[in-house]
């Protein structure tokens, strides 16, 4: 089985034979308005002439950084080919919340892998400018502790990727519920795939058997609520990583386990 990175470039990128980045969700549905706070659209153009477009998903870290995948950049390490917008909604209409900023550095995990499984697919994009937080328009993401693992929590993905293989991508900000699974059964359910290349510390897997990531949900949330009483508490579980080439909805979507890199994060 072939596996792809959830990234929406074109043409498509297919980083080796095995593997392939995620772009859209499948079997989602539309999102409310700023109902994912934390969600960025990483935007690129390939020549100072050009629009920018979506290409991956993102994390509001703080007012400063944001958190992605590190496929998502890799190919062009121009920083002025790269913006983000966050407080959107929609990708063509303009809501009046969005904030536009431009890129200072970005900084791609040392040892960032583009082969076999991915590992340390993540990077930490440094704005040039600061961000306006805003409460339920523009907000940080919640970092999990070390030892979080969100096995059975109630989760959510959202995205900006295909809704089927090689489909466009969606105008509205698509959501999904999901379910993280034990390292075991996303090797069992991934099978030869799982067996070559899933990480227990660098991936944490998702599987409803009903929807998955797709082609340009690369480097967005996996949010988990890890609430013990009524006020829910949202924590970032992951950032899209890999799956399945044309996005399964019958096989996991691998997500950067976000718990593994809460060093590395605080240090960038």
């Amino acid at each position: 089985m072939k596996t792809f990175l959830f990234i929406c470039l074109l043409p498509a990128v297919f980083a080796d034979p095995q593997t392939t980045f995620l772009s859209r969700i499948v079997n989602g549905q539309d999102a409310e308005p700023n109902e994912f706070p934390w969600q960025v659209s990483l935007q690129y153009r390939s020549d100072t002439t050009q629009e920018y477009s979506h290409i991956c998903g993102a994390v509001v870290l703080d007012a400063n950084r944001i958190l992605t995948a590190a496929h998502c950049v890799e190919h062009d390490p121009t920083i002025s080919n790269y913006e983000i917008v966050v407080g959107g909604h929609s990708l063509t209409e303009q809501n009046g919340n969005e904030q536009r900023r431009k890129l200072s550095d970005l900084k791609i995990h040392a040892s960032y892998s583009n082969s076999g499984g991915y590992n340390n697919d993540i990077a930490v994009l440094i704005l040039s400018s600061s961000l306006t937080l805003i409460t339920d328009i523009v907000e940080r993401a919640t970092l999990p502790l070390s030892a979080q693992t969100f096995t059975g929590k109630n989760c959510y993905i959202s995205g900006w990727g295909r809704t089927v293989a090689n489909g466009p991508l969606p105008d509205i900000l698509q959501k999904a519920a999901t379910s993280v699974i034990t390292h075991s059964d996303c090797r069992t359910r991934l099978g030869f795939t799982g067996i070559l290349y899933l990480s227990a510390q660098a991936h944490i897997c998702i599987y409803s058997g009903s929807n998955s990531a797709c082609n340009g949900d690369s480097g967005g949330p996996l949010v988990c609520d890890v609430s013990t009483t009524n006020t829910e508490n949202w924590q970032l579980a992951g950032v899209t990583s890999w799956g399945l080439t044309d996005c399964p909805v019958g096989s996991p979507s691998v997500y950067v386990r976000i718990s593994s890199y809460i060093d590395w994060i605080s240090m960038q």
